[in-house]
């Protein structure tokens, strides 16, 4: 059984940690904010090291919140979401401060600037694909590993992404039994005859590009999305083109 201490909270790394010391060690906790008093779940202790998880918030901070995203817990993304947004600039505020201060500068650093809308502001976004039970998800990383957490709807990110990741997910799954044609093993033992077959009996499946293409959204910067996927699947595993980059162009307006 796991040990579990009553700990309260003294300061954040820069990260959004909370740390406090047990017998002269350090002792790191997510999930936190200072002066809070937490019963914590040791998951390791080393030598010069403990951490810790949450399992019960014993006297909470005024400043806390409950994160809007469904997800916060797994997910490896944002890391003060159970902090109210004001609380979340003077904790930016003070990360600024605090390494001017270790530099010997002595400067006088201005509050942030907040947003009217904290949300939906992040206008790029690279979300792995994968299988979890043999089913098509898309989502982020868990922190420190690749195990993918699939989610609905990011809250930082633009509508358009939402829509974008939704939608292509619902055209690799209408597409995934031509997308298991060209499995590892092909590209693994490099079966050109056998991927040729393969690409030969799946005609039917794939005749035409544009009825396929139309599967995804409106948006116009998907129109070569099917295209990309054919050319960098079939000419990078038939012909040995390297990483496919060559094969497409974007004519996206």
């Amino acid at each position: 059984m796991k040990k579990t201490l009553t700990i309260k909270i003294d300061h954040l790394t820069k990260n959004g940690v909370g740390v406090t010391r047990i017998e002269k060690k350090p002792l790191y906790i997510p999930n936190v904010i200072e002066d809070e008093e937490i019963l914590a779940t040791v998951q390791f202790e080393g030598k010069r090291n403990i951490f810790a998880t949450v399992k019960k918030v014993l006297k909470p901070s005024k400043d806390r919140t409950n994160p809007k995203c469904d997800v916060y817990y797994q997910c490896g993304g944002c890391h003060l979401s159970i902090m109210n947004y004001k609380k979340q600039l003077e904790f930016k505020k003070n990360i600024v401060e605090k390494l001017y201060k270790a530099k010997g500068f002595d400067v006088t650093i201005h509050d942030c600037v907040g947003m009217k809308h904290p949300y939906n502001y992040r206008n790029k976004v690279q979300t792995p694909v994968g299988k979890i039970n043999n089913r098509l998800v898309a989502g982020f990383y868990k922190e420190n590993t690749h195990e993918i957490v699939p989610f609905n709807f990011c809250h930082v990110q633009d509508d358009i992404s939402n829509q974008i990741i939704e939608s292509v997910l619902k055209a690799m799954k209408d597409l995934e039994d031509y997308l298991n044609m060209f499995d590892v093993k092909i590209r693994k033992f490099g079966l050109k005859k056998q991927a040729q077959n393969i690409i030969e009996a799946s005609k039917e499946k794939v005749q035409d590009y544009k009825d396929l293409r139309s599967k995804l959204f409106d948006f116009d910067i998907s129109k070569d999305i099917i295209e990309a996927v054919k050319q960098h699947i079939v000419f990078n595993e038939i012909n040995g083109k390297s990483g496919g980059y060559d094969l497409y162009e974007d004519r996206g307006n």
